[in-house]
């Protein structure tokens, strides 16, 4: 968000803190970069796809979802074709 923006640049918030707490708005994770990424996850896009929608798939849920690292995880257009790439829900 435009506040969340300023409050970041005023130095009142971190980046990390503006993520969570846009994560915890919409009811999403927020991904720990020190958690290692799934190598099968990875499996599932090519590096032009990921550098298209700024993400990357992390993780294979047993229930068949697909955890996403995204820059922008309100991007419905991204999700939307990324489920198509992945053939799995998101």
């Amino acid at each position: 968000t435009r506040l969340g923006e300023v409050l970041v640049a005023r130095g009142v918030i971190t980046k990390e803190q503006l993520a969570h707490a846009n994560a915890v708005r919409m009811g999403i994770g927020v991904h720990d970069p020190a958690t290692q990424i799934e190598p099968a996850a990875l499996e599932l896009v090519d590096e032009r796809t990921a550098r298209k929608y700024q993400a990357v798939p992390v993780r294979l849920d047993p229930d068949g979802h697909v955890a996403v690292a995204m820059v922008d995880p309100q991007n419905v257009f991204a999700l939307d074709d990324l489920r198509i790439v992945f053939d799995r829900p998101i």
